[in-house]
C-alpha cells in the first residue's frame, strides 16, 4: 500500500492530467482517430470541460493518496507509542 502511494499515484495523477489535457487540445479532423489536430483549449466549451475535469481529477488523486499516506503513517506512530515493547524501556525486574 506504501508503494502505491509513494510511486503508482502520482504517476497516475500525472496520466490522467495528460490524457485530459490531449482530449482538451486536439481534435478528430477525420474518422480515423489517429489523425487530429491541435487547436486549443479554451475553443469551445467541451475542452474547457476536458480541461478543468483534468486538472481537478488529477489534484484530487494526487492530494488525496497524500492526505491517507500522512493517515497511515499517524497510525503507525501512534501504534508505536502505545506498545511498550517498541519503546526503549527497561523491564522491570521479576521478583
Amino acid at each position: 500500500m506504501k508503494f502505491f502511494l509513494k510511486y503508482v499515484n502520482p504517476v497516475l495523477a500525472l496520466a490522467v492530467l495528460v490524457i485530459c489535457l490531449i482530449a482538451a487540445s486536439t481534435e478528430q479532423t477525420s474518422q480515423v482517430p489517429t489523425k487530429m489536430q491541435f487547436v486549443g483549449f479554451f475553443r469551445d466549451p467541451i475542452s474547457t470541460y476536458f480541461l478543468a475535469k483534468g486538472i481537478f481529477c488529477s489534484a484530487a488523486l494526487f492530494l488525496l493518496g497524500k492526505l491517507v499516506e500522512q493517515g497511515i503513517a499517524a497510525g503507525e506512530n501512534a501504534r508505536d507509542r502505545n506498545n511498550p515493547h517498541s519503546r526503549n524501556v527497561p523491564e522491570p525486574p521479576e521478583r
